[in-house]
């Protein structure tokens, strides 16, 4: 009867642990790729899922951006950090569509940074300016892919798991130690 209620402790204490547990996800982002037809992949930009409200032209300001990479394919200069604008966005459908840009994505001209936006708004093909450094490349073949990107999250029962695993250990160590000590009396 002691073991019975021994591991039905175990258990509640356990039980406790994974409520007074908080959870370690994260809020679900966006990452959109930039790709050209003649050069491959030119980078991506990450946002928080919080930022777009569902709406068609769904303007994001640069400042919300969570990670930055362009890599210019002619030069090899990478673009890595965040400057002034905002992208605009149709928000409506189940990911995100960037339709253009003002301003830029880094530095505060072409030469230092990264600009784009449709050769036919609204949906056109798109236009995409690397700076590098000294002057900027054009890309007018560049698609747009949108992905979800979700933190991995701390599955419910392993604090449940974890406590009852203490809690087992315990009272192993406990019977062990009383056999000892029973022994040595003996």
């Amino acid at each position: 009867m002691k073991n019975l209620l021994a591991a039905a402790g175990a258990l509640a204490v356990g039980g406790l642990i994974a409520i007074a547990t908080p959870s370690l996800a994260t809020a679900a982002t966006y990452q959109f790729d930039a790709t050209s037809a003649a050069y491959g992949f030119l980078g991506d930009i990450e946002y928080d899922s919080s930022v777009f409200n569902g709406s068609l032209s769904d303007a994001v300001s640069n400042t919300n951006i969570l990670e930055l990479y362009f890599k210019d394919p002619i030069s090899g200069n990478v673009i890595t950090t965040v400057g002034t604008g905002a992208v605009i966005f149709d928000s409506s459908g189940p990911l995100p569509i960037v339709l253009e840009l003002t301003g830029y994505l880094a530095g505060n001209s072409p030469a230092n940074g990264v600009g784009f936006g449709p050769v036919n708004p609204p949906l056109g093909p798109f236009y995409l300016s690397i700076g590098t450094g000294t002057d900027d490349n054009g890309y007018y073949d560049v698609t747009w892919t949108a992905e979800v990107v979700s933190a991995t999250p701390l599955p419910a029962a392993l604090p449940l798991f974890a406590g009852g695993l203490s809690a087992m250990s315990l009272l192993g160590w406990r019977r062990k130690r009383k056999g000892a000590a029973s022994l040595a009396a003996a």
